[in-house]
């Protein structure tokens, strides 16, 4: 039934399948059933816990706004490894983010499954289910997945998200 639909209209259908499927993810999967955040978009906060600061990155994420991420959720020594590549420092981390969203500019992420494999009073580990789509420069929809691992650190002014690694 989506496939029969204009480009644009399949797009706002996934779109819309993947937000509904993230936020009952989030009430069903989340330990606390918490799905709404107290502090507003834009405004600087430390994280109490890792289970708010990783469910604030899930939402935040979806913003393309690089400034927020670096604001609000990553440790000033976040890097990343994405498939065999690893970006380490904030500026190599900016160019890669913004690299991928001027090519999927609608592009929704969603982190599914949360597995928090160590949760400590300086660190956290979670390894989640991803799935992104968005529409490139050429009007195709593209759709992708795999794994992922977080590891945040609490360093006494909250948590931040230290690492990020994807496996296509």
């Amino acid at each position: 039934m989506i496939a029969e639909l204009p480009t644009s209209s399949r797009l706002k259908a996934l779109r819309l399948a993947s937000r509904t499927l993230y936020f009952w993810t989030l009430k069903n999967a989340d330990p606390k059933g918490k799905m709404e955040f107290a502090t507003p978009i834009g405004s600087s906060m430390n994280y109490d816990c890792c289970y708010d600061a990783f469910d604030r990155y899930r939402e935040l994420i979806n913003l393309h706004d690089f400034d927020i991420l670096q604001d609000q959720v990553f440790s000033v020594d976040f890097s990343c490894k994405f498939g065999p590549i690893r970006y380490r420092g904030l500026p190599n981390v900016r160019e890669v983010f913004e690299s991928a969203w001027s090519k999927l500019q609608d592009e929704l992420y969603i982190m599914l499954n949360p597995r928090w494999r160590v949760v400590r009073s300086s660190v956290a580990v979670v390894e989640f289910d991803y799935h992104w789509s968005g529409t490139d420069r050429d009007g195709k929809i593209q759709t992708g997945g795999g794994q992922g691992l977080n590891v945040f650190e609490n360093r006494g002014s909250g948590v931040r998200l230290l690492f990020e690694k994807l496996v296509f």
